[in-house]
């Protein structure tokens, strides 16, 4: 059995000590170093999508746009540019809304806007003016199927409102009419009445 003196007892137990210390600060640097490699932040990335060699992308800036007057009843006056598939309700959104006085009863806030159209929103009590869009859909003295407005497609033979509607709800969903014969693809429209406009029509 080993017999120690003092002093090599306190120098035994200095060492000791020190060991424990030396292995604590060993493994909290560890720790540390552990915890900074967890914690690192996912570093986001912007997805883009690769283009086709050649392949040029239109920037936002040219997205087709379309030019309306707004007239009448309405907070701002004043020409609007807009989106192409904007409708009437956009355009006086876009000035501002319409007057108290307003006399909307009259007016087709769903229609699509043409570049050039003239929206007017008359005030109560006042007649509607029989005023055209400036792309009129009128090519000399036929009817313009594929431009023509509701209250112009009214004024053919046999078409009526109700006809009319559907004519220009046709259009906003199928597209434009290449022939006039296409005319007969609207519902309520047959061989007889187209008979009866197809001198009145055109496509372009």
């Amino acid at each position: 059995m080993l017999h120690w003196t003092p002093r090599e007892k306190k120098l035994a137990v200095l060492l000791g000590l020190s060991l424990a210390f030396l292995l604590s600060m060993s493994y909290v640097i560890w720790s540390t170093d552990s915890v900074k490699e967890d914690s690192m932040p996912f570093e986001a990335k912007l997805y883009e999508e690769p283009v086709a060699e050649g392949e040029v992308t239109a920037p936002l800036t040219e997205l087709e746009t379309i030019w309306v007057d707004v007239k009448g009843a309405v907070h701002r006056p004043g020409v609007y540019e807009l989106a192409s598939s904007s409708r009437v309700y956009q355009a006086l959104e876009a000035s501002g809304g319409m007057l108290a006085e307003a006399e909307t009863r009259a007016v087709n806030l769903a229609k699509t806007l043409q570049d050039g159209e003239m929206v007017y929103i008359p005030l109560k009590g006042e007649e509607p003016l029989p005023m055209p869009s400036v792309s009129s859909g009128k090519a000399g003295s036929r009817v313009n199927i594929n431009t023509a407005t509701a209250e112009e497609l009214d004024q053919l033979p046999g078409i009526g409102a109700v006809k009319a509607a559907a004519i220009v709800e046709y259009r906003e969903k199928q597209g434009r009419f290449e022939r006039e014969e296409d005319l007969k693809k609207v519902t309520g429209i047959g061989d007889k009445l187209f008979e009866k406009v197809k001198e009145q029509i055109s496509v372009k």
